[in-house]
């Protein structure tokens, strides 16, 4: 993966200073933010087909939002045992009292929180290869296909580990961003989704450069 070309690429449109704020100011618009996830999905899309450049559009909003959406409803399925030990914390903590309870409570928390986390990491990343096939057939059913989508991530467990570092990388480097004066927070915001978008996209033809790899071999 090239984290450089996640952040260089986006300047190689013409047209990319309206393209970013517009993504920008869209994504910090409750519920129209949805259709964010569908912009990235179009990103990955292109990279899939080689198109790099120019970055989406947002003349077909309608399916972008559509896109996000089905990729939510996704999500809340995939992470939905998370809520249910978030809830199952909270009732323990409404029913028990005394000192004795604080302790009990604190260590089925620390458990849970343990649990949580290595569920998000595995649940997520068969999220994330839903997403990659939705680009390709743009159906729910691609995101149901629970157990399809395990195996692919276990597959390629080595390109979605790279994945997460680079994320966290470009995490850090964005907060830097964000501590510029005046114009730091706008330029953090306004490059967030298209160098996370490309990452995913990178992610994405490595995924499927492998599925044909296996493919040929009889192992898919």
């Amino acid at each position: 993966m090239d984290l450089g070309r996640s952040f260089s690429y986006i300047f190689d449109d013409e047209d990319w200073v309206t393209k970013v704020l517009l993504t920008a100011l869209i994504s910090v618009i409750p519920i129209l933010n949805l259709a964010i996830y569908g912009w990235i999905i179009e990103l990955m899309r292109n990279m899939l087909d080689g198109r790099e450049n120019p970055l989406p559009y947002w003349d077909n909003f309608g399916q972008k939002f559509t896109d996000g959406l089905m990729f939510l409803l996704a999500s809340l399925i995939y992470n939905v045992l998370i809520v249910l030990l978030a809830c199952v914390l909270g009732v323990m903590g409404s029913l028990m009292d005394g000192r004795g309870a604080e302790v009990i409570l604190s260590l089925a928390a620390c458990i849970m929180v343990v649990f949580a986390l290595i569920y998000a990491l595995v649940a997520n990343a068969g999220l994330f290869i839903g997403m990659v096939r939705y680009t390709r057939n743009p159906t729910f059913s691609v995101y149901l296909a629970i157990g399809e989508n395990l195996r692919l991530a276990l597959a390629n467990a080595g390109t979605l580990a790279m994945l997460v570092l680079f994320s966290v990388v470009v995490s850090l480097i964005l907060a830097v961003f964000g501590w510029i004066p005046c114009i730091g927070w706008l330029a953090a915001l306004a490059l967030g989704t298209p160098v996370y978008g490309h990452l995913l996209g990178q992610a994405a033809i490595m995924i499927a450069e492998q599925s044909k790899f296996k493919a040929k071999r009889g192992m898919i």
